[in-house]
């Protein structure tokens, strides 16, 4: 029986114990220390078995169970965790183990498994129970490859994950495929509608073996792809046992997001007496699901590298032998299957002629490699330097100007002005000096000249 503070917990009203008895239902672990107090974390899954009139029971994990304590179970459920934070913490017992064994051999009472990422002991313990059911728990995270609605890796989205048909069409997925018509009802192959999904948080994979079979897988979406995270095993004249990969996936915190209560509802049909759900294997369950392949360790290996020599043959004592003569050879040999071969591709006969090889280059010929020198631009001109109204004015304007200049009637001035008039209207300079009396002869020389030109003229 269970203690004072579990006995407490159990006379919850979320867990009814009101009604006719028929059985028990026990839990077995599944509670959890939050501060100074002990929570039960599958309030919500027991009172989906409130209509069964079942007496709940909630124990620790770690008590030894005996077979009289299981003699009125109808339905077990073990939660297998290795969480610190658990109320009950520590293995199975041994005692407890062969309990519940007997209880599902001879007894018919079922058991549900509810396992978690256990590794180590934790994992060895509970395998000795399930390996009795041809079931084994790998103990390797499932993990999203892809995140969908929840981010955490191992809070995995199942799409397309139940396998068998009947539990598709008590879930609700109704939707199916013949292989063929011949084929009978029982081995239709499943096929999940879109919009499908279970969520498997924090759980591991299953190994089944015949004749247990798996029912729901990992999917595509997640890894490792389509590997069972949970099957059922049933045999005449005993209990039934279904293994579930997450502890936490019918736990209140969980049962309630996609389809997971649904699932829990057809298990505990499946599971509990009376129930009008039946579960047979279908020969397409093992296509959909993929096994585990062995591949070799690698990294182990290569540190195990050991070196060896290699015998070599003797060398031959006749020298001559070590020559290959047949690798190549010059001789007339083919020369009969080539004229042949004229004649099936109807070639004419006649002295060959010389074909020009065109040799194709993938380089381009080589250039030197020089470059051009980088020559500097001119600068611009200083145009603020020169006075463009002065410089563009007609040559009357600019002789009135120089003559305001020279207005004083001294000698420079009139030398200036005659030097400067020369340069304005172009005269041609003497070739003796320049100065203002050699500007006035040049001018009065080149006016003789043409004067004279006039007069002989006729």
């Amino acid at each position: 029986m269970p203690g004072p503070a579990l006995q407490d917990l159990t006379n919850k009203p979320s867990i009814s114990t009101s009604g006719s008895i028929h059985g028990q239902l026990i839990f077995l672990g599944g509670t959890k220390l939050i501060g100074d107090k002990t929570t039960f974390l599958y309030k919500s899954l027991a009172s989906r078995s409130a209509g069964q009139h079942l007496t709940q029971q909630v124990l620790p994990l770690d008590q030894p169970l005996l077979e009289s304590q299981l003699q009125d179970a109808r339905l077990v459920v073990l939660v297998c965790t290795d969480d610190k934070s658990a109320a009950s913490p520590g293995l199975v017992s041994k005692k407890a183990l062969r309990a519940i064994y007997h209880a599902v051999k001879q007894q018919d009472c079922s058991l549900l498994v509810l396992l978690g990422c256990c590794k180590g002991a934790a994992r060895k313990r509970i395998n000795l129970l399930l390996e009795k059911f041809q079931m084994e728990a790998s103990g390797a995270a499932v993990i999203s490859s892809s995140p969908q609605r929840y981010l955490h890796p191992q809070e995995v989205l199942l799409i397309d994950c139940i396998l068998n048909r009947r539990l598709q069409q008590r879930v609700g997925q109704v939707s199916t495929r013949h292989i063929g018509e011949s084929a009978a009802p029982e081995f239709q192959k499943p096929v999940a509608p879109a919009g499908t999904a279970i969520i498997f948080p924090y759980g591991t994979s299953i190994r089944p073996q015949a004749p247990a079979f798996p029912i729901v897988s990992s999917g595509p979406l997640a890894f490792p792809t389509h590997h069972p995270v949970g099957a059922v095993w049933q045999k005449e004249g005993a209990g039934r046992v279904a293994v579930l990969g997450s502890h936490t996936m019918l736990a209140d915190e969980w049962i309630s997001r996609e389809q997971n209560s649904l699932l829990a509802d057809a298990l505990l049909e499946w599971l509990l007496p009376g129930g009008t759900l039946k579960l047979e294997a279908s020969p397409y369950e093992d296509d959909l699901t993929a096994h585990p392949r062995h591949i070799p360790d690698t990294a182990n290996l290569a540190e195990q590298f050991q070196a060896c020599l290699q015998e070599e043959e003797p060398a031959p004592s006749d020298w001559t032998k070590n020559f290959h003569t047949e690798l190549y050879g010059l001789d007339l040999g083919c020369v009969p299957k080539v004229a042949e071969l004229r004649k099936k591709l109807e070639v004419e006969p006649g002295p060959l002629q010389l074909i020009r090889p065109k040799f194709e280059t993938p380089m381009p010929p080589l250039t030197p490699a020089l470059f051009l020198p980088a020559m500097p631009d001119p600068e611009p001109p200083c145009l603020e330097l020169f006075d463009l109204d002065a410089e563009f004015e007609p040559a009357e304007v600019q002789l009135g100007r120089l003559a305001n200049q020279c207005s004083s009637g001294s000698d420079a001035a009139l030398e200036h002005f005659i030097l400067q008039g020369a340069d304005i209207l172009d005269c041609s300079q003497p070739s003796s000096g320049k100065s203002a009396k050699a500007v006035l002869k040049a001018l009065f020389t080149e006016f003789a000249d043409l004067k004279g030109q006039i007069l002989r003229s006729p």
